[in-house]
């Protein structure tokens, strides 16, 4: 009876729960398209949720210090677009090092987000013709991370051309066991770095950086998604710039934070 139980528990587990899951996770999207509603007004923005429970949150335009429109993947498949802002005062404040950062709140997936951007942007006075400096990032950013995992590249396409010249053989050894299970799998989790990486350059190569005489604007848009940031200078309250002084295959990085 135990394991018949059992038996049962399991089949619930592989099948309702994830059904259940995928339920819940589209009806709350429907849920969240069908009743809620975003109003712009002269001083305010405003968010509107009634379904069952009314709930209406409400954002000064003098307390937004930046505005971005982000589309992932899918967004883009969908014709739909995020917006987030950054906010002070809000419930979002983190403290980290000594600085307040900037809380963020979100607008959720929306069909009319280039209307819903460009009507902000003119609000919050986030939109400049006149062009100050233009920069775009270093195509190839050699940082630590990426130096350690192309040694480790290395030596996992190294193990698993052993394990290719040990496995092609008929010496049955422990050592070999070892080699037929971790070689491909280090090579597979390398692989998809690579692959990752190269995505990656693509977006960087699309990316490019633009000071104003009022504001800041970063964007990129590529195949997996696209971005456009824009942060007001007159509400920057401090920077922050990080360097990099150890070189590596001749690269200096450097980045910089602006609050």
């Amino acid at each position: 009876i135990t394991v018949a139980i059992t038996g049962e528990l399991e089949y619930f587990a592989i099948g309702v729960v994830p059904i259940f899951t995928i339920i819940m996770a589209s009806s709350s999207l429907i849920f969240s398209k069908i009743f809620r509603t975003y109003t712009i007004s002269q001083n305010e923005i405003e968010d509107h949720y009634q379904f069952l429970q009314k709930s209406t949150k409400v954002y000064r335009m003098d307390q937004i210090t930046s505005l971005t429109l982000t589309q992932s993947f899918f967004q883009k498949l969908f014709g739909l677009g995020t917006i987030n802002f950054g906010i002070f005062g809000g419930s979002g404040i983190a403290v980290q090092t000594g600085q307040q950062m900037q809380g963020f709140q979100r607008i959720h997936s929306i069909k009319n987000y280039n209307k819903f951007f460009n009507e902000l942007s003119t609000k919050l006075n986030l939109v400049s013709t006149h062009k100050v400096h233009t920069d775009k990032p270093s195509l190839i950013p050699v940082t630590v991370s990426r130096f350690i995992w192309g040694i480790l590249s290395l030596i996992s396409f190294v193990t698993f051309m052993i394990t290719i010249s040990i496995t092609s053989s008929d010496i049955e050894t422990g050592i070999q066991f070892i080699f037929l299970i971790v070689s491909p799998i280090l090579f597979l989790i390398f692989g998809l770095f690579y692959i990752a990486e190269i995505f990656n350059y693509k977006k960087t190569k699309s990316e490019h950086y633009v000071i104003f005489d009022k504001i800041v604007q970063s964007s990129y848009n590529y195949v997996l998604g696209q971005k456009i940031e824009r942060i007001s200078l007159s509400k920057i309250t401090n920077t922050q710039v990080n360097k990099n002084l150890i070189y590596y295959a001749f690269f200096k990085v450097g980045s910089i934070k602006m609050f």
